[in-house]
């Protein structure tokens, strides 16, 4: 295809050279509606997709506050969890106070030989 110089206009003397620059237009109009077709149809497909993924990921990911729009629905969620945990391993070192505190009692309750 004979690539048009669109920077300065044609210089057109007679109507066969109108004749020929217009089929040229036409042609290269032509192309790029085909060029924009061919992109349209990529673009829809890639929307799609992009719609594809992200119904699976809300589909795979918990219904949790952590995955919010809001900052202080994901921040109170932050600091529920935390709270969570910290009870969680305090209870476990409260019931290792407790054995070794009872472990000591025991020690001291232990009847001396005779």
């Amino acid at each position: 295809m004979d690539q048009l110089d669109l920077s300065t206009p044609p210089k057109i003397s007679n109507l066969q050279e109108l004749t020929r620059y217009l089929a040229k237009l036409q042609h290269r109009i032509q192309d790029l509606e085909m060029e924009n077709k061919s992109l349209r149809n990529s673009l829809e497909a890639l929307d799609t997709k992009s719609n594809d993924i992200i119904e699976v990921l809300r589909r795979r990911l918990p219904n949790s506050m952590l995955f919010s729009d809001s900052f202080f629905l994901r921040a109170l969620a932050v600091w529920g969890h935390f709270t969570a945990i910290q009870m969680i391993v305090s209870f476990f070192f409260f019931l290792l106070a407790i054995a070794l505190g009872m472990m000591g009692i025991f020690n001291q309750l232990a009847l001396p030989p005779h």
